[in-house]
């Protein structure tokens, strides 16, 4: 054990946790203590004569049956109990609050985990591929136009004019200087 193994950071949180520690957790076997736990529940739980407004709590009972060894209707059977739940907590306090407002606005903007720097860098990341896709179409729409205006230099009826002035015989002289007229 090294100098900086045995000695303790203060700053990271951890304590005296090492790694050997989790090791013998998980070679324990785990206990199911259930009077224990209802005992910590009964510590913890909020007392029913607490308003729900401060609490929140929505209570879902599952109507169908849970197939917990199939992830699709395991994952399908908790949306719906969110779906639920959000449903009975949005009438609640429609009816607790009446016309004030609970939703946030359209324009608000939550705190999220990335820093600012990041944010910007992703907002001028952004900006940029807009510009790009602007850039983009206006380009197109400039090829388009170009396409669209150029003379159609294939075009059978120039070739055709040319072809019968050449073959006139009248025409022909003229060119020469043969024909006096």
């Amino acid at each position: 054990m090294s100098v900086l193994d045995q000695q303790k950071n203060p700053d990271d949180g951890m304590g005296d946790y090492t790694e050997d520690d989790e090791v013998r957790r998980l070679d324990e076997p785990s206990i199911y203590n259930k009077d224990g736990l209802l005992e910590k529940h009964e510590d913890i739980r909020w007392l029913d004569v607490v308003e729900w407004i401060h609490k929140l709590t929505i209570y879902v009972i599952n109507q169908g049956n849970m197939y917990v060894n199939y992830d699709l209707a395991r994952k399908l059977a908790f949306y719906n109990l969110g779906l639920q739940g959000t449903r009975k907590a949005f009438e609640k306090l429609e009816k607790l609050l009446g016309r004030l407002p609970f939703l946030r606005p359209c324009d608000y903007y939550a705190e999220i985990v990335k820093t600012d720097t990041q944010m910007e860098k992703v907002k001028t990341r952004l900006l940029v591929e807009k510009k790009n896709i602007e850039k983009a179409k206006e380009r197109r729409k400039a090829r388009e136009a170009k396409k669209i205006s150029e003379p159609n230099y294939e075009d059978p009826h120039n070739h055709n004019a040319a072809a019968v002035l050449r073959d006139n015989p009248n025409v022909r002289r003229a060119m020469s200087g043969e024909y006096v007229g």
